[in-house]
Parts: structure tokens; sequence; C-alpha cells
């Protein structure tokens, strides 16, 4: 039966999506009550940030570890100066590397712990890796580099476009288990 509905809901900007619709109401009514569970605080923060975008970037995180850098952000790390070769020589490390895993500790720091993932008023927040640690200030100094210390960037957190369309993907099918399987055969 066609029939004309509106809804507003709010669009968490304190602003308003005021949607018309004529014709089959009831289903879009349906879809607009999915979509509001998809980006509730809890859905968007627990089940799209944590348990879908956390293990992508930490797949690419492990990636620049294992080849010290890829093609998400500049290629290849920087070779260690030689006055760095001689400092890890002396402190019983390998001269030249593995580059960023002096101790592992920064490693351990960035891989094995959880993120943080926090619920917000307009969605959630992730933190990857995890606030705070000592190791912080190392992960910052890597994405970064140091002028004091002449350290060139070694960026061991980087998302590439192939990242940016595995989250898309998954936004999609996020959204898709919100609407109780309309859409997508049930994704």
């Amino acid at each position: 039966m066609a029939r004309s509905t509106g809804t507003k809901q709010p669009s968490g900007n304190d602003g308003v999506v005021d949607i018309q619709v004529t014709g089959d109401s009831v289903s879009v009514d349906k879809m607009v009550d999915g979509l509001m569970r998809a980006f509730s605080e809890t859905a968007i923060t627990y089940n799209f940030l944590q348990d879908r975008v956390y293990p992508i970037l930490a797949d690419r995180a492990e990636r620049r570890f294992a080849s010290h850098g890829d093609e998400a952000v500049g290629g290849a790390w920087a070779q260690l100066r030689p006055f760095t070769q001689e400092m890890r020589a002396q402190g019983g490390f390998g001269p030249t590397g593995p580059i960023n895993v002096r101790t592992g500790a920064m490693k351990r720091h960035i891989l094995q712990r959880e993120p943080e993932a926090i619920p917000m008023p307009t969605g959630g927040t992730l933190y990857f890796p995890r606030r705070g640690g000592r190791e912080e200030a190392k992960v910052k100094v890597a994405q970064m580099g140091e002028m004091k210390s002449r350290t060139v960037p070694r960026p061991v957190l980087a998302v590439s476009h192939v990242d940016m369309e595995l989250i898309l993907v998954a936004l999609g099918v996020h959204i898709a288990q919100n609407q109780n399987g309309a859409g997508l055969g049930g994704f």
C-alpha cells in the first residue's frame, strides 16, 4: 500500500535527518531502524571499530614490522646510520636491524595490547595502539622522527588504499548485518 510518511532522526551533529517516503514506508522504517542500530555508539565502537577495523590496522602494522616498511607510507624504512649501528652492536643487538625492533617492547606495545575503544556521543573512537605505557613516546618517534636525535621517520603505523577499501567493505557488512539480512542476502 502506498502512503506517505515522514520521520525525523537525530543526525548526531545537533541536526536532524528528515526522511520523506511515498510508497512502502514499512520497509523504509525498518531500514532506518537498522541504520540507527548500526550507527549507535556501542555498535560503531565495538562491532565496527574494535571487531572489524582493528584487525585490519594490526595486520598492516605486523606486515610493516616484518618487511621494514611497505607501500602504505613511503616504502622501505631508511637504513640505520653508522652511529646507531655502533650503539646497537655495543648493546648486544644486531647492528643493522631489525629496524624498530631493538628490544621488541614497541612492537609488543603495538601488536600485543588490545586497542582502546571508547563510545562517544557521535559514534566511537579507537585508539590503536592503546594509549599510555612507556612505549608511547617510541611510537611517536618512529612515526614522525625526531630532530634532536636526528632520527628519521620510520612509521610503523600506516593505512594503504587497500586497507581503506577493506574498511569500507567492513562498514558495508556492518550496516547490512544491522538490517536483519536485508539487501545483501543475509551477509
